[in-house]
């Protein structure tokens, strides 16, 4: 199978970001914060039909484990899962999309050094650059190649 013939059919198997779409048409979209590390607690608030659910790590104690317990059962449901990212920090925002995140919300920043940061953490990285890894099962449909070695590089 083709590169371009393999990244098709997982653009198809994808969920697609409702979240996205209403903010592009201009409606609104409705969501909730959950700091308690919890995935009994996040499914919950998936089944009450949001359409996100941001996981927040800067102000509750949840680890990367719990966090990605939490977003893989809001994944089941049609909601966006997101996470604020604890700090500013390359390491807090490229382990956000290994979790299950579809994006990160930032804490506070106050400059334009910060901001460039963010920007290149989230972007994918070229593979052979030492890339980490990415969660074996991110979706419903089952387990996902690695984004990096799957989807074209932004970066030159």
């Amino acid at each position: 199978m083709t590169r371009s013939r393999e990244s098709a059919r997982m653009a198809a198997r994808m969920t697609p970001n409702h979240v996205k779409h209403k903010l592009r048409a201009g409606t609104p979209s409705v969501g909730s914060w959950l700091n308690i590390g919890s995935p009994t607690s996040a499914e919950t608030l998936a089944a009450l039909g949001f359409d996100c659910l941001c996981v927040d790590r800067e102000h509750g104690q949840i680890d990367l484990e719990t966090l990605a317990a939490m977003l893989a059962a809001v994944v089941r449901y049609p909601m966006a899962p997101l996470a604020r990212i604890p700090e500013i920090t390359k390491g807090a925002i490229e382990c956000v999309p290994d979790a299950g995140a579809w994006c990160f919300v930032a804490p506070d920043g106050r400059s334009r050094e910060e901001v460039e940061l963010m920007v290149a953490a989230a972007k994918y990285r070229r593979p052979g650059s030492g890339a980490s890894a990415a969660a074996a099962m991110r979706s419903p449909s089952g387990p996902t190649p690695s984004p990096t070695s799957a989807a074209p590089t932004t970066r030159s």
